[in-house]
């Protein structure tokens, strides 16, 4: 073998072996990146989700009728939209020269009405909500109205539960009040929504 042919010869055996050598390393790498990222993979399908699923804000929306608007007759509208479950807190502080309030707050979905109550006085009222109906005393002019898919309930002093078979409220949509025979003097209804 010539000098030149053992110097042409060397460098391409060193190339070959180091072509062939980094080569095997690329896919020995690419095998270990794939394998790795697989697991990966497989660990991140397989991972158990949080078991506590993060609890909504409830959405709370307020509502004042004053007493003037009472006293001419007129009737209040409150368009406000609320899927079930949700409260509304009826807080009646109106005030009657004499005799009774007569005031009617009514929760309509589009033209149907979901549920009604009507403040006699201070302390006690009548409810309806479908084919039930009744009275109810309540603490300080003050009731609560809880409705989910298939119950309404009326919080008071005392409480009522109404559950009819194959019934499903619809959605809010609008709470009117009204004035129903009262002489208005004094005081405002606040309703509040909670959602």
């Amino acid at each position: 073998m010539t000098k030149e042919e053992g110097l042409g010869k060397k460098p391409l055996r060193v190339f070959k072996k180091t072509r062939l050598g980094a080569t095997r390393i690329v896919v020995i790498a690419l095998v270990v990146t794939f394998v790795v990222g697989g697991l990966m993979a497989i660990y991140i399908a397989f991972k158990p989700l949080s078991s506590s699923s993060p609890t909504p804000t409830p959405q709370t929306h307020t509502h004042v009728v004053p007493w003037q608007e009472m006293a001419k007759y007129q009737t209040d509208y409150w368009n406000v939209t609320a899927k079930q479950p949700y409260t509304v807190s009826l807080n009646d502080s109106m005030t009657v020269l004499s005799g009774m309030q007569w005031l009617t707050i009514t929760a309509y979905s589009s033209n149907v009405i979901i549920w009604s109550v009507q403040f006699i006085n201070s302390t006690y009222i009548r409810y309806s909500n479908s084919n039930d109906y009744g009275f109810l005393h309540c603490n300080d002019g003050i009731v609560y109205v809880t409705v989910n898919d298939t119950a309404i309930t009326y919080t008071g002093a005392t409480s009522y539960t109404s559950s009819p078979a194959g019934v499903n409220f619809p959605s809010l949509a609008q709470i009117q009040t009204e004035n129903g025979d009262g002489n208005f003097n004094g005081g405002h209804l606040d309703v509040t929504l909670t959602s």
